[in-house]
């Protein structure tokens, strides 16, 4: 009687480790100084001729006026990047948005640094507020003009939806991956951060701004997606849009 030769085993599938962030060379976006310094220049131009427009031409000085050139400015920011990187790659992912390439944990380390940013830059801003005492010799009462009615409503929506997104694009995944191509991070993330403090015209708050602009930037290095930063940025400024409506 002849033998009967048992059906071989049935291969068991292994599952594919998932690959290490990030997928490809870091910083993501590869650009040549030709292609990158009149992007970067391009926004600040953008601006401008809205400020000459708005406040020359137009003459409309008020909340409304500034309201519209906050919207032009975070627009300027972000559309003319966006739309050039998607016309030459495809897609956004060279600037850290990935579709698909970030977590909860992605969102949990931005949020976290965001409370981080917003308690260090409170500190910074006393240190800043109390050395300008002490070489005035007089105490010193920052400016604060808050938007009224529905503007402040209006301010409050693009602080916490519109500038996380516009500004992140240009600052960390723009300007901070141009720069930390050619630089360490410590020198890519100072210079963007201080450009983007430069941009938010409040004097007083320049080193706090500078170090909430480091502070980004090192969570998007570390977290290789721009989801996390622009947490960490919409936390910052919903923080202080609360303290803002508390102290009304």
């Amino acid at each position: 009687m002849a033998a009967i030769t048992p059906p071989p085993p049935t291969p068991i599938a292994v599952a594919q480790a998932v690959p290490a962030r990030p997928d490809r060379r870091w910083p993501f976006l590869e650009l040549g100084a030709s292609q990158f310094w009149p992007l970067a220049l391009a926004p600040f131009g953008i601006v401008m001729l809205t400020y000459m427009l708005v406040l020359g031409f137009l003459g409309w000085t008020g909340d409304g006026g500034g309201a519209l050139i906050t919207f032009v400015q975070q627009l300027a920011l972000a559309v003319p990047i966006a739309w050039w990187i998607r016309r030459r790659t495809g897609s956004l992912e060279t600037l850290g948005l990935r579709r698909g390439g970030w977590s909860r944990r992605d969102v949990g380390v931005g949020i976290g640094m965001g409370i981080v940013a917003m308690i260090a830059s409170v500190v910074v801003l006393a240190l800043t507020i109390a050395v300008v005492e002490q070489v005035l010799g007089h105490p010193y009462d920052p400016p604060t003009e808050t938007p009224q009615g529905g503007w402040f409503w209006a301010f409050a929506v693009m602080a916490v939806c519109l500038a996380p997104i516009c500004e992140e694009l240009y600052f960390r995944g723009f300007l901070f991956q141009g720069l930390r191509r050619w630089v360490r991070f410590a020198y890519a993330g100072l210079a963007s951060g201080l450009l983007f403090a430069f941009v938010h015209i409040e004097p007083i708050r320049l080193l706090s701004l500078w170090l909430a602009g480091l502070l980004f930037a090192e969570v998007f290095e570390r977290r290789k997606t721009l989801v996390a930063s622009m947490c960490a940025h919409a936390t910052l400024n919903l923080i202080a849009i609360t303290l803002a409506l508390r102290a009304r």
